[in-house]
């Protein structure tokens, strides 16, 4: 149907590609950030038992005052 110029670059290609020129290690930075936010380390069970302890737990509705 249609032909692809595989010449052509969009702005955002191009942009992207001159900050990756002019940042070498932006790469990096940004595997590092992703590592932070979102990879999970594991816990050892030793760490695991002293989340477990030192969470607290959360009524069930907070809205409202519970009566004891």
């Amino acid at each position: 149907m249609f032909k692809r110029n595989k010449k052509y670059k969009s702005d955002i290609s191009k942009f992207i590609s001159e900050i990756k020129s002019k940042n070498s290690d932006i790469e990096t930075k940004q595997k590092t950030g992703r590592a932070i936010l979102w990879d999970k380390i594991e816990l050892s069970n030793q760490e695991q038992d002293v989340n477990k302890r030192v969470t607290l737990r959360q009524p069930a509705y907070v809205y409202f005052e519970q009566k004891k």
